[in-house]
């Protein structure tokens, strides 16, 4: 009889309350699966298996981009804050980044142009 490879799983039923939790308290995934000592991929290979672990997953990523963001705005005025390396936390952890302009070409069909000329030619009138 061929066994298994890997260790047995150690998923319990709490696993999700315990996930949730820790993620509404800022908690990043790789500090979690330290902490109940699993492996990330672990972790994912549940989320995909266990629909409430999914839930507390999704859940858990508002709540965590929730708590830095209620703790960047409390520390705004703190001097002693590296806003720096704050920025660099954010754009890793969360995706954020600069509002960047960007062109973009319209093109006009016929209705659209007529209504135009004709909005034209009404203010050259006043």
């Amino acid at each position: 009889m061929i066994r298994p490879m890997g260790r047995q799983t150690i998923y319990t039923d709490d696993m999700p309350d315990k996930l949730a939790e820790a993620m509404f308290n800022g908690v990043s995934i790789e500090r979690f699966c330290r902490n109940v000592r699993i492996c990330k991929q672990s972790l994912y290979n549940w989320i995909k298996i266990y629909p409430e672990l999914m839930d507390a997953f999704l859940l858990g990523k508002n709540d965590c981009e929730a708590y830095w963001e209620d703790w960047l705005v409390k520390n705004l005025d703190n001097k002693n804050v590296n806003y720096g390396l704050t920025k660099m936390f954010f754009t890793n952890r969360f995706g954020w980044k600069d509002k960047t302009e960007q062109e973009t070409t319209v093109r006009l069909d016929e209705t659209t142009q007529k209504a135009k000329d004709n909005l034209a030619e009404y203010e050259k009138s006043y």
